[in-house]
């Protein structure tokens, strides 16, 4: 059983009002078209933004990578050299010790 709240569409066209709920219906909905196509060019644009601000983090990351292995090769060519020396060190001191008289 329907309460006195629920109508159904063949009461609706007794009272004549069809005709202004469709009305209502189709500004509502173009409204609601109007939105949803508002927000898809919002989303659009975040899209492009987002794409242009991966693309920079991409390009700073290579150049950082860069950097770090630039720097990385500079110490590596320092510690070599330090290895180097201790090494020359540690033979000229065992030449010095074998020299030295007991």
């Amino acid at each position: 059983m329907r309460g006195p709240a629920v109508l159904s569409f063949a009461s609706l066209d007794r009272m004549g009002d069809t005709e202004e709920i469709k009305r209502h219906f189709n500004v509502v909905a173009e409204s609601l078209r109007s939105e949803i196509r508002t927000l898809g060019e919002g989303i659009a644009s975040t899209n492009l933004r987002l794409d242009r601000f991966e693309s920079r983090m991409a390009e700073e990351l290579g150049e950082i990578k860069a950097m770090i292995r630039l720097s990385f090769g500079q110490l590596d060519q320092r510690i070599s050299a330090l290895e180097n020396d201790v090494q020359s060190l540690r033979e000229r001191l065992d030449r010095l010790e074998a020299r030295r008289p007991t």
